[in-house]
């Protein structure tokens, strides 16, 4: 564990981790499937929430803590309210098998224990105060969400505190 924490300091590593232990595609209940479409990157700043963002957001804790946020782009999409139901449903669901299995793949290829709080969409004033301290790399990649309906770009980002 200290080790690891050694390396929670060298954003390198962190970017290497993620990279190696992140997932290519899923597929949702054959009610979606998830591909990714550009691997992880870091940066020292949040990218901005736009206004048809979804943010869906996750605290990690155990061998190291930190928080991930989900984004779910719906711009220029309509949906009835049954369907923004079943939809939102899916997106959560999704999101939350999508780090899991990211999440799985750390513990079997590094020994790293690191479990999601259960999702819940939050609002952007909450995102931005924690990752208000410059002093933070922020790593994320973007992924696509399709269903029969629609694709939707998502983004998944992490902080670790």
């Amino acid at each position: 564990m200290e080790l690891f924490q050694n390396n929670l300091n060298k954003s390198d590593n962190i970017l290497s981790l993620l990279q190696e232990c992140a997932v290519e595609e899923i597929n949702i209940y054959n009610q979606a499937h998830i591909e990714m479409d550009c691997p992880f990157l870091t940066t020292n700043k949040l990218p901005v929430q736009t206004k048809h963002e979804i943010p869906l957001y996750f605290e990690l804790k155990g061998d190291f803590n930190g928080v991930a946020i989900c984004y779910l782009d719906t711009y220029q999409k309509e949906l009835s309210v049954d369907q923004a139901s079943f939809f939102q449903s899916l997106y959560v669901e999704s999101m939350n098998i999508l780090l899991g299995k990211m999440l799985t793949e750390i513990d079997k290829k590094k020994h790293y224990e690191i479990t999601c709080s259960s999702p819940y969409i939050s609002k952007t004033q909450t995102m931005m105060n924690i990752f208000n301290d410059n002093k933070t790399q922020i790593y994320h990649a973007n992924y696509k969400l399709i269903t029969n309906l629609h694709e939707y770009d998502c983004r998944v980002i992490f902080n670790f505190l």
